[in-house]
């Protein structure tokens, strides 16, 4: 009985190993967060949130794209790693350039993005968060070239806890956020490295000759679309975060990141799927593959629908005694949930488009979505956490009606 469950959902040895190592990550993650907002302050946890938010979404810009587009090249092509190289080199450079702009306008960059200039200093913390994060996502991309998937997965959770436990106990016993948070940084910088060295190195000059750059080419003509597709996926986030700090305030900010990082954890653990099923999907377009990602979906619903039925029946509970009561707000987490379950079908309905490269109509779907997002924004009288979060839903919402209608309705 058990063999046909986990045959049905599609579920192997390796792949039960890498969501392990995944799942366990998370619940370190879920404790860490639990453990800062029930003794660290409301402020310091906006901040938190807020500078890995814009370093993710800035480790996407520098990225290129290429993460998806290049994995399918790497898997159909063979050998790619001068061109993986020289995209990294030109990563780096890009890093130096945005590095003074971002030093150089420190004051307009901290009242932007966190609400006041008196936060500048953590700007110096938001570059080395973000430098970390793009030479991380490069060393999790080779070891997905090379189907190194348990390397990658052993990567993520020795980062993590070495990165939260240090904030933690510095914290702990030097009670000052800001030297806890400079630290742990830099801990997850050395994390990083001492990964990645061995294997992707750091900036070498010599594959600017070495490598073919009418094949370096082709790969970023394939990636430009994906490209865009990722940046106007995650900017909505990105200009609400933004509207809260400077509409409401940094605290605020906290009590959007906590249930959203809540209500995600089951499209977090989607993502693994995803991660894991589409090279081999893209790679066949078989009858049998497009199963697979028919069974991962429904794998992904079984999870929302436990998750959702647990979530609900304890989210007081939990809240009140493991966490703080002013982060709780059940019609956010709700709202957050529901969006993600949207997500998740988003997702896996757009595998087919992403897989053929046919990027350019979903990247025009989310450039509409976030000129909605900010349209309504601004027509907001009373502004409120809960009506600002409603905007979240427009983006959402508008690529699940265009992918349902082509997929259904213009075929």
């Amino acid at each position: 009985m058990l063999r046909k469950i986990i045959s049905y959902v599609n579920l192997s040895r390796s792949k039960i190993e890498y969501f392990s190592y995944l799942t366990l990550e998370k619940i370190i993650m879920l404790i860490f967060h639990f453990y800062f907002i029930r003794s660290i302050n409301e402020t310091f946890y906006g901040l938190y949130s807020q500078i890995n938010l814009i370093s993710s979404y800035s480790a996407n810009i520098l990225l290129f794209g290429l993460s998806l587009p290049l994995l399918v090249s790497s898997i159909n092509k063979g050998k790619l790693v001068d061109e993986v190289h020289t995209f990294k080199n030109v990563s780096f450079l890009l890093y130096i350039i945005l590095l003074f702009i971002v030093l150089l306008f420190s004051n307009s960059f901290a009242t932007i993005f966190f609400g006041s200039e008196n936060f500048s200093s953590y700007v110096f913390i938001f570059l080395i968060v973000l430098f970390t994060d793009f030479y991380s996502e490069y060393y999790i991309l080779f070891n997905r070239i090379k189907n190194k998937l348990k390397n990658h997965s052993i990567f993520i959770l020795t980062r993590t806890f070495l990165r939260i436990s240090s904030l933690i106990l510095i914290y702990y016993i030097l009670n000052d956020f800001f030297i806890a948070f400079i630290i742990s940084s830099f801990i997850y910088l050395i994390t990083s490295l001492s990964f990645g060295y061995n294997r992707i190195g750091f900036f070498k000059s010599n594959y600017f000759k070495e490598v073919n750059y009418p094949n370096l080419f082709k790969i970023f003509k394939k990636a430009i679309g994906f490209y865009f597709f990722v940046l106007t996926s995650g900017v909505t986030h990105i200009i609400i975060s933004i509207y809260i700090v400077n509409q409401l305030d940094i605290k605020v900010l906290g009590i959007y990141s906590f249930n959203f990082l809540l209500a995600s954890i089951p499209s977090t653990i989607i993502s693994y799927i995803v991660f894991y099923s589409l090279p081999d999907f893209i790679l066949k377009q078989s009858k049998n593959l497009k199963s697979n990602i028919r069974k991962d979906l429904i794998l992904g619903i079984f999870v929302f629908v436990i998750f959702f039925v647990f979530a609900i029946i304890f989210y007081d509970f939990i809240i009140d005694n493991l966490g703080d009561p002013f982060y709780s707000d059940l019609k956010i987490f709700i709202i957050f949930f529901s969006i993600n379950l949207i997500l998740l079908v988003n997702n896996f309905l757009q595998i087919p488009h992403l897989s053929k490269n046919n990027t350019l109509r979903l990247t025009l779907v989310n450039l509409l979505s976030n000129v909605l997002v900010i349209f309504y924004l601004s027509s907001i009288n009373t502004i409120t956490l809960l009506t600002i979060i409603y905007s979240l839903i427009i983006p959402s919402l508008t690529m699940f009606l265009y992918l349902f209608s082509i997929k259904f309705i213009m075929k």
